[in-house]
């Protein structure tokens, strides 16, 4: 794999190992629709340049923003999704973490938006900063 595709990977391994109160979209993957609710998250890449001075180990940063919907039935208030919310924000915020050849995942504070209702179910969005080092 490559170092785009382990970034996803790290992320969302790291989200399915910490995050079960509910089902979990992932970007292209074959998903039916619960009625009770759900989270689905995305990578995206923002950009990115060399770090580092010099010729021998030649870093370069990625950034982007790492982000995850969660939408709540329509009509049921905000409590549940920024109860989710919080609980997301403790996984990722100030966290570090790879997986095979991304480099170092370091996480930066998130944060809480809301998305409004469409299609029966209230949305929120939960966006964390993130950078990924890289030596070449």
């Amino acid at each position: 794999m490559g170092a785009f595709d382990d970034e996803r990977r790290a992320f969302e391994a790291r989200f399915a190992a910490n995050f079960t109160a509910l089902p979990i979209k992932y970007e292209n993957i074959p998903f039916d629709q619960p009625v009770t609710g759900w989270v689905a998250i995305t990578v995206i890449p923002a950009g990115g340049g060399r770090s580092s001075i010099g010729t021998t180990v030649k870093r370069h940063r990625y950034v982007g923003n790492l982000q995850i919907d969660i939408f709540v039935p329509e009509d049921t208030g905000t409590s549940a999704a920024r109860s989710h919310a919080d609980t997301i924000d403790t996984i990722f915020r100030d966290q570090q973490f790879s997986a095979g050849v991304s480099g170092t995942i370091t996480c930066n504070t998130p944060v809480y938006v809301t998305g409004g209702v469409e299609d029966g179910f209230y949305r929120a969005i939960l966006t964390t900063p993130y950078h990924r080092d890289k030596n070449f």
